[in-house]
């Protein structure tokens, strides 16, 4: 693994672990479940904890439990990066300005997905929404 790949991935962890921490205090949230809250938490340690003891190389992330958590990472990092490009562009009055390190990054994220085979893993918007079956 090359250094800026292991640089992305700790990067990668660390805004997951930050941005699972922050959603605690959403309003949707901090007001909610504590067990939801717990498992914020958990999953935040996780994250932070791998991002402070990187020391793998691909092989070993493919098809692990380390290799998921990266790619649900990797999936909300690149997803916010986009998200913060576009709201960017719409302060600056639109206009279609380079955000070449943002895309630097994102492809990097997105050739570290590649490599792990976070295609093979399956995500919650991915499945049917089960939320209204059973529904009175």
């Amino acid at each position: 693994m090359k250094d800026d790949e292991k640089s992305c991935i700790i990067r990668i962890l660390c805004h997951y672990s930050q941005r699972l921490s922050d959603l605690k205090n959403h309003d949707d949230i901090k007001n909610g479940n504590s067990i939801l809250k717990r498992d914020l938490d958990e999953n935040s340690k996780n994250a932070k904890d791998l991002s402070e003891n990187f020391r793998a190389d691909f092989n070993y992330l493919i098809n692990t439990d380390i290799g998921k958590i990266i790619c649900l990472a990797a999936r909300c990092y690149v997803y916010d990066l986009q998200n913060s490009q576009k709201k960017a562009r719409e302060l600056l009055g639109g206009i279609n300005t380079d955000f070449k390190n943002t895309k630097s990054e994102m492809d990097m994220a997105n050739k570290i997905k590649s490599i792990i085979g976070c295609n093979n893993i399956s995500f919650a918007e991915d499945k049917e929404d089960i939320s209204t079956f059973g529904t009175l």
